[in-house]
Order: structure tokens, then C-alpha cells, then sequence
């Protein structure tokens, strides 16, 4: 399968998943409405910031030196999970820990929220697991099970809660119990396809001191520049849950996340460019780069218009008059989304070269930005100052890898302007998949 067949099927089965988030989000805001649906928004950060603080990144070291053939499958994946499992725990007691000055600062200290805290916890180190066997596939091209593994976890978490809501009326209980479900069961399936299709080297049980150094040097670059970047796309709702109440964030939330529809498309795109970059040589690492963004380019601005004019209409029906205000936000937010999208092939191709610490540099300005003008802004234009904050942010992060790229590899901006053949790409694309679905 070509890397445009496999990139397209990750991006069919983003846009499955796009659907059924959707629809679970019209079940749950609706039966909830946007106070419970806030609340639900609050309570699920915290497996969000478990994740950007306490997963090291060593499953994207993984699929670097797995594609450089430097160490074999079985020890990577023995490592992994120690860490995966070690780290989870750790962030788990972190969490207890401070769970006090975390119900008074999410919650105003309204501990009735304490068991959704808890009940929360199991994910962490689950997650942390499914993310290494994900990124074991992944370092394979196994894109098959990678998007079988992702679908499952989303049918289940959907469609569990769902049931749990509508039958049941568990209330957000529905939606806490089905997500950690859904993971445990993915979870299995990623283990058992890894070693289904295994390779037949010998399984090493023992701690391996040159792996660990090799992995530590390279990932804690993408550590560092995973949580800013992490910051970059949460970091406004979390101003947010401070200043005003669940339903404006809730309404903030839903604008970015329906925003995050154009991203299926960079996203797809990404999670098979960084694996064929990290095996390719430098000039055909650039040129699939550059590439790669030019088209992205041509797909989301053209996706972002016909969102635009539809956003209204569609928020209206599915979710109805209430959540109205997701409106201007989600429009605010598309060219922010447009830019940072496109650009992060650059950040693929960053990491596919071993230059991560570009990521971890170039992130910070942005970072910084978005938080002094989501201070300024909210204050003054409640939720639109938050979207604001947030696209100029992301336009300015865009811009700068766009820079960096050009400065790295010494070409012109002229090769990035989309071109006739480009566009013909495109059509010939959907003409051969229309073709062949006839």
C-alpha cells in the first residue's frame, strides 16, 4: 500500500471517529446540558495532563530507533512497558497527593466531584500502555490494527456511554466508566497483534543501560516539547476552568474540538511521514516534507471554508439554540488551525531527523503569547478573547516552522506555494477512490 493509500485510510478512519465523537457529543450534551458537560470537560483534563507531564515519550523513541534498526522490537517493548507502568503509578500518588488543591482549584472545593477524580485515575497508566503498542504498530506501518486498535477504543467509549446514559441514566458516571473501558479493551487487542506478528527475536527480560541512555537523550527533547505544545492546544481551557463557569467552558471546548475536524487531515499525514522520515535519507525526507505540505495546504483551507459556512446550521440542529455560542469561537479558531495543521509536517520532519530539539525551542514563544493574551483577552471578551489567544498563537507557531524548515534545509519559500500538480494530485486521488468504490 502506497503512503498515500495508508495515510488516506488513517484519514477514513479519523473521520469515522470525527462522526461518532460527534454524535456521542450530541447524546451527552444534550442529556447533561452544558453545566454537567463542563464538568465532564474539567474532570477529563486531568488524564490530559497526566499524559503530557508523566508520559516521557519513550514510544516515539521507539519508532526512531526501531526504523534505525539500532535495537529490536522485544527489548523496546519490555522497556516500555516498565516505564509506561512505573510512570503511571508515579503520577497517580502525584495526583492523590494533591487532589485537594485540585478540587479547589477546578472545582471552587466542591469535593461531591472527589469520586469522578478518583474514578478517573485507572487510565493513566492504561493509556500510557495503549500509546506504546499504538506506536509499536506504528513503527511497523501496521496501519490495519494501529487504526483497529483507535476505533475500538472509540466504538466502545461512544457507544458505552451512550447506552449507560440513555438506558441507565448514570449521569457522567456513563461517560467516565466507558472511557476507561474502552482503553482496558484496546489495550488487549495492541498486545495481542503485537505478538501475534511479532518478530522471532529473543524476548530480554533485562533492564538494558545503553537503551535507556539512548532513549533518555533522544525523547526528553520531545518530552519537554510535547507539554509546551500540549499547553499551546489546552491551555486556554484551563484558564478557563479557573475564571468562568463549566457551561462557557464547555462551549469553548466543543468550538476547538469541532475546530480539530481539519486536523484528521495533517494528523493522518503525520503518523506515517515521522516513520518514513526517521528511514529515509535527507533530501527525500525533504521533499516528501515539503510535499506533504503543500497539499495539506490545499485540503484544509478548502475544508476550513465549507465549515465555516455550515458551522451555524449544524450547531443549531445537532446540539440546539443553547450551545450557540460555540459559534463565533469555532470560527476564530479555524485559521489557527489551518496554519499549525499544515505546518506540522515540519514537526514530523523535525523529529524523523533526530532534530526534536527544534520542537522544544520553537514552541515556547507561542506558548508564552497564547498565556499573557488569554489573560488580557478573557478578561475582557470572555471566550472570544480565549479563541483569539489561541488561533493567533497557533498562526504564530505555524509561521515559525515554516521558517525554521526553510532556514534548516536552505530553500526558498516559492517551493512551498501549492502547485498545478498538486491540485491534479488531489483530483486523481479522489477520482481513483471514487473509481473504485463504484
Amino acid at each position: 500500500m502506497s503512503f498515500a493509500n495508508k495515510s488516506f485510510s488513517i484519514f477514513k478512519r479519523d473521520i469515522l471517529l470525527f462522526i461518532l465523537n460527534v454524535c456521542t457529543s450530541i447524546i451527552i450534551a444534550r442529556k447533561l446540558g452544558p453545566e454537567l458537560l463542563g464538568i465532564w470537560i474539567i474532570i477529563s483534563l486531568i488524564p490530559s495532563y497526566a499524559e503530557a507531564l508523566g508520559r516521557i515519550k519513550f514510544d516515539l523513541a521507539a519508532v526512531y530507533f526501531i526504523g534505525k534498526k539500532k535495537y529490536n522490537e522485544n527489548e523496546v517493548m519490555f522497556h516500555l512497558n516498565i516505564i509506561a507502568i512505573l510512570t503511571g503509578i508515579l503520577v497517580i500518588i502525584i495526583i492523590l497527593i494533591l487532589k485537594d488543591d485540585i478540587i479547589r482549584l477546578l472545582f471552587n472545593g466542591e469535593s461531591k466531584n472527589l469520586n469522578l477524580i478518583y474514578a478517573i485515575l485507572p487510565i493513566i497508566p492504561l493509556n500510557f500502555l495503549f500509546l506504546n503498542y499504538s506506536y509499536l504498530l506504528i513503527s511497523r506501518e501496521d496501519v490495519e490494527y494501529y487504526n483497529i486498535m483507535i476505533v475500538v477504543k472509540a466504538i466502545i467509549g461512544s457507544g458505552g456511554a451512550c447506552l449507560l446514559l440513555l438506558i441507565f441514566d448514570l449521569g457522567l458516571w456513563s461517560v467516565l466508566v466507558s472511557t476507561v473501558i474502552s482503553v482496558f479493551v484496546a489495550l488487549i487487542l495492541g498486545i495481542w497483534r503485537f505478538n501475534q506478528t511479532g518478530t522471532k527475536s529473543k524476548i530480554i527480560l533485562n533492564l538494558n543501560k545503553n537503551l535507556l541512555k539512548d532513549f533518555l537523550n533522544y525523547s526528553y527533547k520531545l518530552y519537554v516539547g510535547g507539554i509546551i505544545s500540549f499547553l499551546n492546544i489546552f491551555v486556554m481551557k484551563s484558564i478557563l476552568s479557573v475564571y468562568l463557569s463549566p457551561a462557557k467552558v464547555a462551549f469553548y471546548s466543543l468550538a476547538q474540538d469541532r475546530a480539530t475536524l481539519l486536523d484528521k487531515i495533517p494528523s493522518a499525514v503525520n503518523t506515517l511521514l515521522y516513520p518514513r522520515v526517521s528511514s529515509s535519507n535527507e533530501l527525500e525526507s525533504s521533499i516528501s516534507t515539503i510535499r506533504a505540505f503543500r497539499i495539506l495546504l490545499i485540503l484544509t483551507t478548502f475544508s476550513s471554508i465549507i465549515l465555516a459556512i455550515f458551522i451555524y446550521p449544524l450547531v443549531l440542529i445537532m446540539y440546539g439554540e443553547e450551545y450557540l455560542p460555540v459559534v463565533i469561537p469555532l470560527i476564530i479558531i479555524l485559521p489557527g488551525i489551518i496554519v499549525n495543521g499544515t505546518a506540522s509536517v515540519f514537526t514530523s520532519y523535525f523529529t524523523g531527523v533526530g532534530r526534536s530539539d527544534l520542537i522544544m525551542k520553537l514552541s515556547i514563544f507561542p506558548l508564552i503569547l497564547q498565556i499573557i493574551l488569554g489573560f488580557i483577552l478573557i478578561t475582557k471578551f470572555d471566550i472570544f478573547g480565549a479563541a483569539i489567544s489561541f488561533t493567533v498563537a497557533m498562526i504564530v507557531f505555524g509561521i515559525i516552522q515554516i521558517y525554521y524548515f526553510l532556514n534548516v534545509t536552505n530553500m526558498s519559500y516559492e517551493i512551498l506555494v501549492p502547485k498545478k500538480e498538486d491540485y491534479l494530485y488531489i483530483i486523481n486521488f479522489i477520482k481513483s477512490k471514487l473509481k473504485k468504490n463504484e
